[in-house]
């Protein structure tokens, strides 16, 4: 899923706001982002890699979801979109793996971005 020759990720963490606005029940928002550590690539690359391929099936979508971004010396970078409650699906557009084994970390710098937004009344 992942070429093991990536030389850096950055984490975004979405969730859904526990008041979402009208109409965008299904709506995410960045909650924190940053840079994995060299270790936290090794593992999260071998973990994905080592995902059983195909999709779950799911009653209701991700509350929360990762987006990783892996970096490499040449070539395009490979991002891999991650359920992490609920739906545990990984994708990196191309595979799709059960994710239920998987850990995103928490990067070593995240920027936290405050609790989700509550609409408007």
């Amino acid at each position: 899923m992942v070429p093991a020759s990536s030389v850096s990720a950055w984490v975004c963490l979405y969730e859904r706001p526990s008041s979402p606005a009208p109409g965008r029940a299904d709506a995410l928002v960045l909650t924190r982002s940053g840079r994995l550590s060299s270790a936290q690539v090794s593992a999260l690359v071998a973990s994905l890699d080592a995902a059983p391929k195909g999709a779950m099936r799911c009653v209701s979508n991700a509350h929360t979801v990762t987006d990783v971004r892996f970096a490499y010396p040449s070539g395009p970078d490979v991002e891999v979109r991650i359920g992490v409650d609920n739906c545990r699906n990984a994708s990196n557009g191309s595979r799709d793996a059960n994710a239920t084994a998987v850990s995103v970390p928490v990067p070593p710098d995240a920027a936290q971005r405050g609790p989700a937004p509550s609409p408007s009344p």
